[in-house]
């Protein structure tokens, strides 16, 4: 059973089962002309028979984000002559390989709060099962993934094709993104043709932005208007079996009329990396961090290396805008430094923090893509 709940940042809460108002009609899903129409108060998405996605509009705005056919397969051939496991031949798309267009699809979930339509396939010799989702008031579409492969010197991709036209796309690195041209008119581009990411690619134009995220698939080409994202390989060296057999994974599509910095794409992929989980029994509600600004996050909560008994936080700043924010601690305070990445003070001046009744208060100031490590005293 699903229920919706209201989770503080960075906290946990209660569960009152029996005071949870379910909306009515928040999402669904049927069957229109042959295609499978997934809505909630947001988005309408379009699926058609084997799965792939042929529409994604945004509903008060009629806004259509997809240009042709998203969540298309791409199967080549990837025999690579030095480094089987690790590269990618620059040929790969000279040597596709054609797929069955045959599926099974059934309506597995009908909300009210999350829709879910079950594909199954086969891609080439590999078994595949796909859970498409959407749930309420999100802008984001799942794609869960499980495939039994069994290729041998194959690469699959998946493609979303978009209606934005830019010049480079924005793809995540760990502490921020950087920008990578979506066309190969140079050399030096030519040769970029397979890059990282590490949550999310995205693609964005004043007012539009469109987003292809990942909990573990970390291979991603741009071409033009289309973010292919690579989902397995199956080399034969150094290991005979690499990633043979069960393989699980989920990728996100994500949109928004906005631009980037408000798209709230950098949040979208922490939260399909990072889901809520439930404990078991607890109660009351506690919030251990509250960060005013929602470009500003908090990546790191631990304990000193040198073990003493100090808590070390490290922020960023994470889409490349000079932010003052204010953090909010659960707890007291007594002593607070920022140091280096190593955890070492370099200045034996305190940061000042201002004391509320069993909270404290913190102003800190970034500069673009800035990192802060703060130690800690209780």
């Amino acid at each position: 059973m699903l229920i919706p709940v209201k989770v503080p940042s960075c906290g946990y809460a209660q569960i009152e089962e029996n005071h949870c108002v379910i909306p009515e009609d928040s999402c669904r899903i049927y069957e229109e002309n042959g295609f499978f129409i997934l809505e909630n108060q947001l988005l309408k998405v379009t699926i058609d028979g084997i799965g792939q996605v042929r529409s994604v509009m945004e509903r008060h705005t009629g806004t259509e984000f997809v240009d042709g056919i998203a969540n298309q397969f791409l199967f080549y051939q990837d025999i690579n002559v030095d480094y089987d496991a690790w590269e990618i031949s620059s040929f790969y798309k000279d040597v596709p390989v054609e797929l069955s267009q045959d599926a099974v699809i059934t309506i597995e979930e009908t909300g009210p709060l999350k829709v879910v339509l079950l594909v199954k396939r086969q891609i080439h010799k590999s078994a595949m099962t796909q859970r498409i989702s959407l749930s309420y008031h999100s802008r984001r579409i799942d794609f869960a993934t499980e495939i039994d492969w069994k290729e041998t010197h194959k690469l699959l991709k998946t493609s979303f094709p978009v209606t934005i036209r830019a010049e480079e796309a924005l793809e995540e690195i760990q502490f921020g993104y950087v920008k990578r041209p979506t066309h190969r008119n140079r050399r030096y581009d030519a040769d970029r043709y397979e890059v990282c990411n590490y949550r999310y690619t995205a693609m964005t134009e004043p007012g539009r932005t469109a987003a292809v995220l990942n909990d573990s698939k970390y291979g991603i080409s741009t071409d033009r208007n289309a973010m292919e994202l690579t989902l397995l390989k199956a080399p034969v060296w150094p290991d005979m079996y690499a990633d043979k057999g069960q393989q699980e994974f989920t990728y996100s599509f994500y949109v928004k009329s906005s631009d980037f910095a408000e798209s709230g794409v950098v949040r979208e992929g922490m939260q399909l990396n990072n889901p809520l989980k439930f404990w078991g029994k607890g109660a009351g509600r506690k919030e251990y961090f509250n960060i005013s600004s929602d470009n500003v996050i908090l990546e790191t909560v631990k304990m000193a290396e040198d073990g003493e008994k100090h808590l070390i936080l490290r922020f960023y700043e994470a889409i490349g805008r000079h932010t003052s924010c204010v953090i909010k601690a659960g707890f007291k305070i007594s002593r607070l430094w920022e140091t280096t990445m190593e955890e070492t003070i370099s200045s034996t001046t305190t940061l000042p923090v201002k004391l509320l009744e069993n909270e404290s208060e913190i102003l800190l100031n970034f500069a673009p893509f800035e990192i802060k490590t703060l130690r800690l005293i209780l």
